[in-house]
């Protein structure tokens, strides 16, 4: 029974027609399953209050989900093409997700030893604007988005080892985002973003998605957020230095996602 489903399944993809969808407004409902790799800048001053002579990035796990509404431009109505197949149309419209964020960072003092850090934030928010061109009867499409992003999670996930156990230990725990960092520190980043999907149409107004993205924030929080003791151990050898209090105008904490995007579009005014 399993095999009569499954090869029913494939001759109604192999059958279904080529249509795409034309123009119109269009649903669409994705999760994407991502890489996320840190990539931090702060200068040697900076550097210094923390307590150390060199920082780099790391890369972690994350998943998001959400959805776009897109207004399709068909080639032959808005463009006067006609006979061609190659190129389908503009698609434009807004994203809104929500999901995981990741920051990963590798730092310490040469001579010293090395601190690794990730924290994960739940939820971040995403929100913007893409742009969309339809190749290939439409069922292949290329985007460039543009947007925001919103870290509203107020306690953070973090874990924590080092080389130097003895004098950092490795923890894991919670960084608790008081109200004078939520007042201090910035939310906000600025993200672009490129997209290309594949379109399998199984009915007149449904069609299914596979696809991929990389997408890279840009984001300065103004101040850092230490777990406890990395933060004591950077106050003892930099005494004036307290994360709640010190504005780091250098530091940067951008962020690079890549991954897979699986999802549905449904068409709205057929």
């Amino acid at each position: 029974m399993k095999k009569y489903c499954l090869l029913l399944a494939a001759f109604f993809l192999i059958n279904t027609s080529l249509f795409a969808f034309d123009e119109g407004f269009v649903l669409g409902l994705k999760s994407h399953f991502l890489g996320s790799a840190t990539d931090p800048y702060v200068n040697e001053s900076d550097m210094a209050l923390m307590g150390a002579s060199y920082m780099e990035g790391n890369v972690g796990f994350i998943i998001q989900g959400g959805m776009d509404v897109s207004y399709i431009f068909d080639s032959k109505r808005y463009f006067g093409l006609k006979g061609t197949t190659v190129f389908g149309g503009l698609g434009l419209g807004g994203y809104i997700e929500i999901g995981e964020g990741y920051s990963g960072q590798v730092s310490g003092k040469e001579g010293v030893g090395d601190v690794y850090v990730n924290v994960f934030f739940t939820p971040v928010v995403h929100l913007g604007t893409t742009l969309k061109a339809y190749f290939l009867s439409n069922k292949l499409v290329i985007g460039l988005g543009v947007g925001a992003r919103l870290i509203a999670d107020a306690t953070p996930m973090y874990d924590m080892y080092s080389s130097v156990p003895t004098v950092i230990p490795s923890e894991v725990g919670t960084i608790i985002v008081t109200e004078k960092m939520r007042q201090q520190m910035n939310p906000w980043g600025g993200e672009i973003k490129i997209s290309m999907e594949y379109i399998q149409p199984v009915l007149d107004t449904t069609e299914f998605v596979i696809g991929g993205y990389v997408s890279y924030c840009f984001y300065k929080p103004g101040y850092i957020s230490m777990p406890p003791s990395l933060a004591a151990a950077a106050a003892l050898q930099n005494p004036p230095f307290y994360p709640e209090d010190q504005k780091l105008d250098s530091f940067f904490l951008n962020n690079s996602d890549f991954g897979v995007t699986l999802g549905i579009n449904f068409k709205m005014d057929a």
